[in-house]
């Protein structure tokens, strides 16, 4: 699991913790390597890059996140746009021409303005523990069902692939924010959509067995929690009968 904790829920506040933790002169490899994923670069060429790639591209990410949502904000143009002049420099600091480059820590008018920001932003809410476990018993019920199906199964490749969204998306919550919840569970829906593409024969065949039951079980759980945190009416209360089944 990430350690990645930071103090305000917002793009804002993801953002303000990454510029924190940064130390002048190292590489973007050494610094968010382990910051967003626990993983060290090694002396493998392959390895340093694929984790460098990653890292600029979550920065990237929040970067941007934090640019849209503070577009969006319901706060006065002018105070937008002096919040965004001010934040101006930050452009120098997430584009890199190499991951090996070192990076230049934050000024404090940079961190502070930032820390505005993350006020003025709406807080997210965060998961609680009672629904973090609920998701936990479900993605080891998922795990349980993998070893009874053969390889070429097209149900174990997408059990495969709902245990891996789910973790990801739980266990990099304080990185993804809320809407990470929801575009996981979206992309979820994409990989069970794969059943219904099957022949007719093939799909009654899947939808008789256990581990499809898990899969709906999970989804369901999945959406109800993804809902509360997101504040989204869940996707599948009227869905569920057309899909998945009551």
């Amino acid at each position: 699991m990430s350690n990645f904790q930071p103090k305000y829920p917002n793009s804002a506040g993801r953002l303000l913790y990454v510029l924190e933790n940064l130390k002048q002169g190292q590489s973007f490899v050494v610094q968010l390597g382990p910051l967003f994923f626990n993983e060290k670069p090694s002396n493998d060429i392959t390895q340093k890059t694929l984790l460098g790639i990653k890292a600029i591209n979550q920065l990237h990410v929040i970067y941007a996140s934090f640019v849209q949502d503070l577009n969006d904000a319901d706060i006065p143009d002018e105070e937008k746009s002096v919040l965004l002049n001010g934040l101006a420099s930050l452009n120098s600091l997430m584009y890199a021409p190499n991951m090996d480059q070192a990076m230049r820590a934050p000024n404090e008018a940079e961190k502070a303005l930032l820390e505005v920001c993350a006020t003025r932003l709406p807080k997210e809410n965060i998961i609680e523990e009672d629904d973090l476990a609920l998701i936990s018993e479900s993605i080891s019920d998922l795990k349980k069902m993998v070893g009874d199906l053969s390889n070429d199964s097209i149900l174990k490749t997408i059990l495969l692939e709902l245990i891996r969204l789910s973790e990801d998306s739980i266990n990099r919550f304080n990185i993804y924010g809320a809407k990470g919840l929801k575009s996981a569970f979206k992309n979820m829906l994409a990989e069970v959509a794969e059943i219904y593409l099957q022949d007719q024969e093939d799909t009654s065949q899947i939808k008789d067995t256990k581990a499809w039951g898990k899969v709906t079980s999970h989804l369901k759980t999945f959406d109800k929690v993804a809902s509360k945190v997101v504040k989204y009416k869940p996707l599948l209360e009227k869905a569920s009968g057309f899909m998945l089944g009551s």
